[in-house]
Order: C-alpha cells, then sequence, then structure tokens
C-alpha cells in the first residue's frame, strides 16, 4: 500500500481541484491503492479520483464530494458517510462494514452488493441501502418508497408510474421493503391472568380516566363486547394486566402472557431494575435464595408484534 504524506495529499488534492476548472496545470488525482488512513480529506472535491483500493479508515469524509470516484475495493469500514455526494461513483468489492451511510447521494452509484445494492434495468438504475433507494434520479427513504399511492408516483413522471407498477411487485418479492411491510400483530393471551394473583385492569369507555382493579376470573363469549369478567362477577369490554404499577412477587411459574414488556426488581436492591420481554428472554421467575430473586415486576408495554386482543375486534 502506497504511503501519503499530509504535505503530498494537499500537493494532489490542489492539482486535481485545478484539473475540474479545466486549469492546464492541473491534474486527475489517481490514489489507487494509496493508505489514506486518517487522513484529513474534509470538505475535499475529489470528483471522479480514483481511491480504488484505497485504505480510508478514520479519514475525515466530512464534506466531501465523491461523485464520479472509483472507490472499488477501498477499504471505508465505519466512515462517516452522512449526507455524502456518492452518485455516479463505483463501490464494487468496497468494504463498507459500519459505514453510516444516512442522507448519502447514491444515484446511479455501482453498489459493493451489501450495504449497497444495484439492480441495472433496461430503463434506470436502482441502488439501495437499508435506509434510502435511489431510481433515476429520485431518492427517497425505503419507507417513503413504499408508502408512496399512484398519484404520487404519477406526479413524478409518466415513465415513472410505469416504470413503478412494474418494479414495485419485484422489489417486495426479493424483501427491500420488507421492515415495512404491515404484518398482522398477535394478540396476548390474558386467559393465562385468570384466576392468578395479578391485578388487571378493567374499563367499558376507551377514554375512561380510572378503570376498575381486580382480579380477572373468566374470558365470556368472544362474540359479544363484554367478555372480561371480574371477581365480582361483573363483564367489561376492555382488560389487561395493571400497568405501571409494583405487583410484589414471591417466586414461582412466571405469571405472565407472552407479549409483555417488564420491569423486574431484585432482591438485592443495588442490582439495577431491568426491563425484558416476556417469552422472549428466558426470566427466573422461582426464587432460590439469591440476590437476583424477583421480588417485584411492573408491566410498561407490549414487546413489538404483539397487541391486546381488544384491539384486533
Amino acid at each position: 500500500m502506497k504511503t501519503i504524506t499530509a504535505q503530498e495529499l494537499n500537493i494532489i488534492l490542489e492539482d486535481h481541484k485545478k484539473w475540474l476548472i479545466g486549469h492546464s496545470s492541473g491534474k486527475r488525482a489517481n490514489l489507487r491503492g494509496a493508505n489514506l488512513r486518517d487522513a484529513d480529506l474534509r470538505d475535499a472535491d475529489l470528483i471522479g479520483v480514483n481511491l480504488s483500493y484505497a485504505d480510508l479508515r478514520d479519514a475525515d469524509l466530512i464534506g466531501i464530494n465523491l461523485r464520479g470516484a472509483n472507490l472499488s475495493y477501498a477499504d471505508l469500514r465505519d466512515a462517516d458517510l452522512i449526507g455524502i455526494n456518492l452518485s455516479y461513483a463505483n463501490l464494487s468489492g468496497a468494504n463498507l462494514s459500519y459505514a453510516n451511510l444516512i442522507g448519502a447521494n447514491i444515484r446511479y452509484v455501482i453498489g459493493n452488493g451489501m450495504e449497497i445494492k444495484t439492480i441495472q434495468t433496461d430503463t434506470w438504475a436502482i441502488t439501495y441501502t437499508s435506509e434510502t433507494m435511489s431510481i433515476g434520479f429520485q431518492q427517497h427513504t425505503l419507507k417513503e418508497w413504499f408508502g408512496f399511492n399512484e398519484k404520487q408516483i404519477k406526479d413524478m413522471g409518466k415513465r415513472e408510474l410505469e416504470f413503478w407498477t412494474k418494479w414495485k411487485p419485484i422489489l417486495e418479492a426479493i424483501g427491500v421493503f420488507e421492515q415495512w411491510r404491515i404484518k398482522p400483530k398477535k394478540p396476548v393471551d390474558l386467559s393465562v391472568l385468570i384466576d392468578s394473583s395479578i391485578d388487571c385492569e378493567f374499563w367499558d369507555d376507551a377514554y375512561q380516566k380510572f378503570p376498575v382493579i381486580g382480579k380477572l376470573t373468566e374470558l365470556g363469549n368472544p362474540c359479544i363486547s363484554y367478555k372480561y369478567v371480574d371477581v365480582d362477577g361483573m363483564d367489561y369490554k376492555y382488560c389487561r394486566p395493571r400497568m405501571n404499577h409494583v405487583h410484589a412477587w414471591q417466586g414461582g411459574e412466571c405469571p405472565l402472557p407472552d407479549g409483555l414488556r417488564v420491569k423486574v426488581f431484585y432482591q438485592n436492591p443495588h442490582i439495577e431494575p431491568a426491563i425484558y420481554e416476556v417469552g422472549s428472554y428466558n426470566l427466573t421467575w422461582h426464587w432460590y435464595g439469591t440476590e437476583s430473586d424477583i421480588i417485584a415486576f411492573e408491566v410498561v408495554g407490549l414487546v413489538d408484534g404483539y397487541c391486546w386482543p381488544w384491539e384486533m375486534e
């Protein structure tokens, strides 16, 4: 790997700047295989520069312009590329592990097939990261692309609508929008709370300020609205474990259904209370006479992908 001093780098960058404006004394920068680790490249205009196989780890790249640069097989691990202009750059084979690409201009980039992927079509190139996608000169977040309706795409142009009608199903099929797809939620199984020691909240009106506190004894007919029965035989529309309330615990089997987020408190008060997901973390609810025995818990919310049963109605 070629080592370049800071002074040599400044001369190369100055000559490249002259080359960009057509000055006769200018010279296009060739930094192929250069060791630029920790180099100060802040605000450098490196349009069209050859940086293939260069080591750019820990280099200061803030404000750099890499439009049309050859970055094939360059080492950009952990690089801060926020908002960087990478349009038309060649990143094939580049190491972009843990690089921050938020807001980077990736229009017509040749990706490395991992952090930046490129699909060549007969109309426009599709380039995308885990957050952003560029189609031709249109670049938006994946969430925005997934949510665009027909009118919004049509406003971009007639060809754009024809293209999107053809390619959106393909992009969906290969999983590009998987994180934005609306997935059916799983209801929390409240039957686990029947005749348990856990206090529950009951209410009928969605806007009721103070719920009734009691124990769940029965689930009524699922075909009727009032199906949660407390110890007094009263029927309610809504029920859930008492939220944001510290429930005392004296050991035993897990008292809660899967899908709840709980804050647990330990026998040793010096152990910091922690939040866990019931069902996805193997909490030890039995007591063993240790400092880490759980003595209390607080239900603080739902795990992603779960809902209350009455929210599905």
